[in-house]
């Protein structure tokens, strides 16, 4: 309270939507004519005009509990173009920040100003009006084109080896397995994490088997085509992130636990923590996006083939854009991975320097993934130390 006034406390934390939504969204309109078919609810003797329905696409804030003040002079302090106000948006936003490979949306329908003359009148309009949106959104925005389902019998995953497959289809029984023994050791908070802990070793063993078979074809045999589809198939593919979620989801919950305050067992599980956000910052590409990281492959395929002959009707002068952007992109990744850069004369001219380029790539991504993972004090190391704490 400041002279008699509460004074609201803001957690300035944003969650971000995908780049490639949020350009969609910019030319999005199939939802008119559905909304507009909708019947408003009569107007209120307050506000005797109605409004044009429209869409915002900003940034909205989120509370633990109802507003009636119009506190949006106070949330556009903390993060200006706010331009409303929900209780769970956060939430769930907070939740798809876990699981990187999930493109995610929030819809909301406004019912009211948040202020004293609110009331439940817009209630069901608002509610329908969104679900409308997000209908007519997922029906033009998922299609096969831009969110590809891969399995054996896709003509896609002609090129995808089934060494793959065979590993991605272990991982949802693995998740379902441990998910058990962690709710049968709910009375047991050490036994929990021991459970999550196992989880986790498990997981970040099947996903280097995974990235290794990624990476295999174009390191072996300088194949860029396979190693492309194989590397889509592993990013459409949300049961590693959904595993990490839960794996995370038992640690941190036992973080704050009263039998894990004292050292060095505090800090041995923060360090298994610390470390799994490193692994999956570098596996999942965090800092640009498995999603982003795929089509800049299809582009370096299409480099390729271009260069190659094999699209010939398509103009020469497109390869000068593809290169620029093939070339940003994998010499940018490899920087964060702490890489040395390619040579400057290393230019995209030929077919072999697309390979070699993407190839350098895919090798550095597989090492940062291992020392991550196995290296000196990695992950692993981390695990197997909190582990020694439950029986010392």
């Amino acid at each position: 309270m400041t002279r008699g006034r509460t004074v609201h406390l803001y957690d300035t934390l944003t969650y971000q939507l995908d780049p490639n939504i949020l350009q969609f969204l910019g030319l999005f309109d199939r939802w008119r004519p559905l909304i507009a078919g909708l019947k408003r609810p009569p107007s209120s003797p307050e506000r005797p005009k109605r409004r044009k329905i429209s869409c915002h696409i900003k940034a909205m804030a989120s509370g633990s509990a109802v507003r009636e003040d119009h506190p949006f002079e106070e949330v556009r302090a903390p993060v200006r173009g706010t331009v409303a106000i929900d209780m769970e948006g956060a939430a769930f936003g907070l939740v798809m920040s876990r699981l990187p490979l999930i493109r995610w949306l929030v819809v909301k329908g406004v019912c009211d100003y948040a202020d004293r003359g609110k009331n439940d009148v817009y209630h069901d309009y608002a509610a329908r009006a969104s679900a409308l949106y997000a209908l007519s959104f997922i029906q033009a925005y998922v299609t096969n084109e831009r969110l590809p389902r891969l399995d054996r019998s896709s003509p896609q995953s002609r090129d995808v080896s089934p060494e793959i497959f065979k590993v991605l289809e272990t991982i949802p029984g693995i998740i379902d397995f441990f998910s058990k023994k962690i709710e049968a050791a709910r009375e047991n908070r050490w036994e929990q994490v021991l459970e999550g802990l196992a989880l986790l070793a498990e997981l970040t063993a099947k996903h280097i088997d995974a990235i290794n078979l990624v990476v295999a074809p174009i390191v072996e045999n300088n194949d860029l085509v396979s190693t492309f589809q194989n590397y889509r198939a592993l990013v459409n593919k949300v049961d590693f992130p959904i595993g990490y979620g839960t794996a995370r989801g038992i640690l941190e919950g036992a973080y704050g636990g009263k039998e894990f305050k004292k050292e060095p067992t505090h800090q041995k599980l923060k360090d298994v923590l610390l470390k799994l956000h490193k692994f999956q910052y570098i596996a999942f590409l965090l800092k640009r996006s498995s999603w982003r990281m795929a089509d800049e492959f299809e582009k370096a395929e299409e480099l390729w083939s271009l260069l190659s002959g094999k699209n010939s009707s398509r103009a020469s002068s497109e390869t000068t854009g593809l290169r620029n952007v093939v070339s940003q992109a994998f010499k940018s990744d490899m920087k964060y991975m702490s890489s040395p850069e390619l040579p400057d004369d290393h230019k995209l001219d030929t077919p072999d320097e697309v390979v070699e380029l993407v190839r350098t790539w895919c090798k550095e991504w597989q090492r940062s993934c291992q020392q991550t993972l196995y290296g000196g004090r990695g992950l692993h190391y981390a695990i197997g130390q909190l582990k020694v704490e439950r029986y010392a």
